[in-house]
């Protein structure tokens, strides 16, 4: 029975479906599939594609060779950005413009993240650790004011702090040490009473907790922590 004569024994609707579908697997396979979004250069399989720059120009419908010989390949890459348009789209895009495009992206994923928040891990990691600060007594407050900024940078970080004052002709140990403490008493506290033994004032000075956020909008005080007499050794 020939093709005709059988399609004349089928319901209309049946012979109308069977041949639309022959004419449209016929024109089908003259399209060339298969690739994906994404795939570039080399791997793209369409033997034409239609390019645009990539500032967006476009450049035509071009032959897969004479597409990848429109740019650098060491600075571009040409990227198929819809595969199922016929012909195919495919776009040459900078390699710089796609990496800071991606570093820009997680750059703003990670900002929305919360973030550890590190100098309180720094400063529990330190709790205990004591630094020694050994000043004269005729240090000049110049020299002073640059040691108790590297002091203060130290009880930031947690450190604990053992001060020793150094008698020297002056006789300035106990105007040197109310200096140390009034300097230093916004962040720490004077920890036990300073000790006088052999021409030297020690005390041991320990970071402050930092304040949690306040609640309401007054601003609070600090309070002055009065500075303990030092001691002296019993003879």
């Amino acid at each position: 029975m020939t093709q005709h004569r059988l399609l004349a024994t089928l319901p209309a609707s049946s012979a109308k479906t069977s041949t639309g579908s022959n004419s449209s697997s016929s024109s089908s396979s003259g399209k060339k599939g298969g690739d994906a979004v994404g795939t570039k250069n080399a791997g793209i399989k369409a033997e034409h594609v239609l390019v645009i720059s990539a500032t967006g120009e476009v450049l035509g419908v071009k032959a897969l060779r004479e597409a990848l010989a429109l740019f650098d390949p060491r600075e571009s890459d040409l990227v198929m950005v819809s595969p199922n348009q016929n012909p195919p789209v495919c776009r040459i895009v900078s390699r710089k413009a796609a990496y800071d495009k991606k570093k820009a992206a997680a750059a703003g994923s990670s900002s929305g993240a919360a973030q550890p928040d590190l100098a309180a891990q720094q400063r529990k990691r330190h709790a205990g650790v004591v630094k020694e600060f050994e000043v004269n007594s005729t240090i000049s407050d110049h020299d002073l004011d640059v040691k108790l900024s590297k002091a203060e940078q130290l009880l930031d970080k947690g450190y604990r702090l053992q001060i020793t004052i150094f008698e020297r002709g002056n006789k300035q140990s106990a105007a040197v040490l109310k200096a140390i403490v009034e300097k230093l008493q916004g962040i720490a506290g004077v920890h036990g009473t300073p000790t006088v033994a052999n021409k030297r004032i020690v005390l041991v000075m320990d970071p402050k907790s930092k304040p949690a956020p306040a609640s309401s909008s007054a601003p609070v005080k600090p309070s002055a922590s009065p500075l303990p007499m030092p001691s002296r050794p019993s003879k």
